[in-house]
């Protein structure tokens, strides 16, 4: 992956982060990252800690129950790094306007009255011709690669996620580039044996296999989160 790319990073809160694919991130020293994702937390605290950020597009930054993430707050604060103020709308119209090919998404309602757009100066506002009603337009976003670790997947794509789902479907076919990494990479016939695939063979470019690749977060029903590994990141910060 190339520095100053556009990276999604799935799961959400503390269930299923690519956790391994970001250390890994730092390992080969890319740089200048933006970083799209509905919640961040140890996986991008990871990328911050590794000097790989550039700017996080995010709805929240947080350890959940563990507290907040302190390492995000302080590099926006000390301008190390550029935080998009994002929502859970946001994010989600984002990348559902990337899959239909639009130029921006509509919103009819949702922040139409705030003054959200004013933190925002990507988001425009018009008037509905066709009704006279105020509109504001949100920014597709087009993610160069996705990531998303998955505790099941087979060797075409197909992965079964159950938990955290967030919007790691919509992101899948709005990046150019997506990539599953997968506790378990098995044969089809044992995967449809497991149920049905949240993501499909079509939607996904690239599989790995990553026995604990979201550790310390979790990825059930191969483990929990971890506690202690948890609570120590939060009094180290």
């Amino acid at each position: 992956m190339a520095s100053e790319s556009t990276l999604f990073l799935g799961g959400m809160l503390l269930a299923r982060r690519p956790v391994a694919f970001c250390r890994a991130l730092v390992l080969a020293a890319v740089q200048k990252l933006t970083v799209v994702t509905f919640t961040a937390g140890v996986e991008t605290e990871v990328l911050l800690d590794g000097g790989c950020l550039d700017v996080v597009r995010t709805t929240y930054a947080g350890l959940e129950i563990y507290g907040p993430s302190l390492g995000i707050r302080a590099a926006a604060e000390d301008g190390v790094i550029e935080l998009v103020d994002e929502t859970e709308f946001t994010i989600a119209a984002g990348l559902q306007a990337a899959v239909l090919g639009l130029p921006w998404f509509p919103s009819t309602r949702a922040l139409v009255g705030t003054d959200y757009p004013d933190l925002r100066p990507d988001i425009g506002r018009l008037v509905d011709p066709a009704s006279g009603r105020e509109l504001l337009t949100l920014p597709p976003i087009r993610p160069d690669v996705a990531v998303i670790h998955a505790p099941w997947a087979d060797s075409h794509g197909n992965a079964i996620l159950r938990t955290g789902l967030a919007v790691d479907h919509a992101a899948a076919c709005a990046s150019a580039v997506t990539i599953v990494t997968a506790e378990r990479v098995l044969a089809p016939d044992e995967l449809r044996a497991l149920g049905e695939a949240d993501l499909l063979a079509f939607q996904v470019d690239h599989v790995v296999e990553a026995p604990d690749g979201a550790r310390p977060t979790s990825c059930l029903p191969h483990y929990e989160h971890d506690r202690v590994a948890l609570i120590d990141l939060a009094e180290a910060r």
